[in-house]
């Protein structure tokens, strides 16, 4: 019997707040002009890190749709548009 519905919503939680992120906030990026690619723009994107303890951290980000209105509680508003959500490991 499990703890947590897969993919359920839960509460924030305290999560490491390691300095490896803040390595990279104020890197520039030199763009060949040259090279060909396609730019890819997902609505939504999951994060997972697992643990020995098997409580994985999950995250998800999305786009809101237009009408969504975060209630802070399971759903909380990121930057440039995006909401987050913390999901049952």
């Amino acid at each position: 019997m499990r703890d947590s519905e897969p993919n359920g919503l839960i509460q924030k939680h305290e999560l490491s707040q390691g300095s490896y992120g803040r390595r990279f906030i104020d890197v520039s990026l030199v763009i060949n002009q040259n090279r060909g690619g396609y730019l890819v723009k997902p609505d939504t994107v999951e994060f997972w890190c697992g643990r020995s303890d098997r409580l994985h951290d999950r995250i998800k980000f999305r786009r809101p749709s237009p009408t969504e209105v975060p209630d802070e509680k399971l759903t909380h508003i990121g930057e440039d548009g995006w909401i987050y959500e913390y999901l049952s490991p």
